[in-house]
């Protein structure tokens, strides 16, 4: 890939990022970070199921910099069970289509697209 290509690429990532990006909080068991993210669309849906029930999903996806997930020194991918806070809500990470519960969102690596579904409504105490 040539300089100004890469140049170009990093000029848009930083755009992207200070023009959309606000800060959440990414959670793993006893562990809390505040990591800069592009909150995605909110996909409600009613699904039915075999015992005549409904339920009400709400999806969304995340973009979070792989740079800001790390717990110490340590570097982590996103995995079902972790949460995310954004917004007085928390979303549990979950599988999406492919069964993974990320997939990169540049050619670059350097975004997780991290899929979530909302669990409840967030009060920080």
């Amino acid at each position: 890939m040539s300089n100004m290509l890469r140049r170009a690429l990093s000029v848009h990532r930083d755009r992207i990022k200070s023009a959309a990006a606000e800060e959440c909080v990414y959670v793993r068991s006893r562990f809390s970070i505040k990591v800069t993210c592009i909150p995605g669309g909110n996909l409600g849906a009613e699904a039915d199921n075999e015992y005549e029930g409904r339920a009400d999903i709400q999806i969304a996806d995340f973009l979070l910099w792989i740079d800001e997930l790390k717990i110490g020194d340590q570097m982590i991918e996103p995995q079902r069970g972790d949460q995310i806070i954004w917004d007085d809500k928390l979303y549990d990470i979950v599988p999406g289509v492919a069964g993974t519960s990320w997939r990169w969102s540049d050619v670059r690596e350097t975004w997780y697209r991290v899929h979530t579904d909302f669990r409840k409504h967030y009060v920080s105490s």
